[in-house]
Protein backbone atom coordinates (compact mmCIF):
# COMPACT_ATOMS: atom_id res chain seq x y z
CA UNK A 1 0.00 0.00 0.00
CA UNK A 2 2.97 2.56 0.76
CA UNK A 3 4.10 2.40 -3.09
CA UNK A 4 0.71 4.06 -4.23
CA UNK A 5 1.00 6.54 -1.36
CA UNK A 6 3.74 8.72 -2.33
CA UNK A 7 2.87 11.87 -4.81
CA UNK A 8 5.36 14.75 -6.44
CA UNK A 9 4.60 16.97 -2.97
CA UNK A 10 4.80 13.87 -0.72
CA UNK A 11 7.63 11.95 1.04
CA UNK A 12 6.89 8.94 3.50
CA UNK A 13 9.45 7.32 5.87
CA UNK A 14 8.86 4.04 7.63
CA UNK A 15 10.97 2.78 10.33
CA UNK A 16 10.81 -0.28 12.80
CA UNK A 17 10.24 0.30 16.78
CA UNK A 18 13.14 -0.51 18.96
CA UNK A 19 13.34 -4.23 19.41
CA UNK A 20 11.56 -5.20 16.11
CA UNK A 21 13.20 -5.49 12.26
CA UNK A 22 16.53 -4.27 11.79
CA UNK A 23 16.20 -1.76 14.86
CA UNK A 24 18.17 -2.28 17.82
CA UNK A 25 16.91 -3.15 21.56
CA UNK A 26 15.33 -5.74 23.50
CA UNK A 27 13.72 -7.88 21.21
CA UNK A 28 9.82 -8.40 21.20
CA UNK A 29 8.92 -5.76 23.45
CA UNK A 30 6.23 -4.13 23.12
CA UNK A 31 5.92 -0.43 25.77
CA UNK A 32 3.60 1.67 24.32
CA UNK A 33 5.24 4.88 25.71
CA UNK A 34 8.91 3.36 24.16
CA UNK A 35 7.04 2.86 20.77
CA UNK A 36 5.28 6.74 20.85
CA UNK A 37 8.78 7.94 21.64
CA UNK A 38 10.40 6.13 18.55
CA UNK A 39 7.98 8.08 16.30
CA UNK A 40 8.84 11.21 18.04
CA UNK A 41 12.43 10.56 17.36
CA UNK A 42 11.78 10.02 13.48
CA UNK A 43 9.32 12.87 13.26
CA UNK A 44 11.96 15.27 14.74
CA UNK A 45 14.44 13.51 12.58
CA UNK A 46 12.26 14.51 9.48
CA UNK A 47 12.80 17.85 11.00
CA UNK A 48 15.93 18.30 10.50
CA UNK A 49 16.16 17.12 6.66
CA UNK A 50 16.24 19.99 4.61
CA UNK A 51 14.32 18.39 1.96
CA UNK A 52 11.26 18.14 3.86
CA UNK A 53 8.98 20.53 4.86
CA UNK A 54 8.73 20.44 8.72
CA UNK A 55 5.43 22.42 8.46
CA UNK A 56 3.92 19.85 6.87
CA UNK A 57 4.15 16.46 8.78
CA UNK A 58 1.37 13.60 9.52
CA UNK A 59 1.39 10.35 10.55
CA UNK A 60 0.16 7.09 9.11
CA UNK A 61 -0.25 3.93 11.52
CA UNK A 62 -1.98 0.48 11.75
CA UNK A 63 -3.03 -1.50 14.34
CA UNK A 64 -1.05 -0.91 17.61
CA UNK A 65 0.72 1.96 15.41
CA UNK A 66 -2.37 3.31 14.67
CA UNK A 67 -3.53 3.52 18.42
CA UNK A 68 0.11 5.53 19.08
CA UNK A 69 -0.27 8.32 16.29
CA UNK A 70 -2.64 9.42 18.68
CA UNK A 71 -0.04 9.75 21.36
CA UNK A 72 2.14 10.66 18.76
CA UNK A 73 0.09 13.43 17.80
CA UNK A 74 -0.94 14.29 21.22
CA UNK A 75 3.01 15.28 22.62
CA UNK A 76 4.09 17.09 19.27
CA UNK A 77 1.35 19.61 18.07
CA UNK A 78 3.37 20.31 14.96
CA UNK A 79 2.28 16.62 13.54
CA UNK A 80 -0.39 18.26 11.40
CA UNK A 81 -2.75 15.23 10.85
CA UNK A 82 -2.58 11.51 11.31
CA UNK A 83 -4.40 8.35 9.63
CA UNK A 84 -5.29 5.49 12.11
CA UNK A 85 -5.88 2.45 10.20
CA UNK A 86 -7.39 -0.82 12.15
CA UNK A 87 -6.92 0.81 15.86
CA UNK A 88 -8.78 -0.64 18.18
CA UNK A 89 -9.20 -0.27 22.32
CA UNK A 90 -9.96 -1.73 25.61
CA UNK A 91 -13.86 -1.59 27.00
Amino acid sequence: MLKHLPAPDFSTITFDYRGFGDSDGERGRLVPAMQIDDIISVVNWAREQPSLDAQRIGLWGTSFGGCHVFGAAVRDPGIKCIVSQLAFCRR
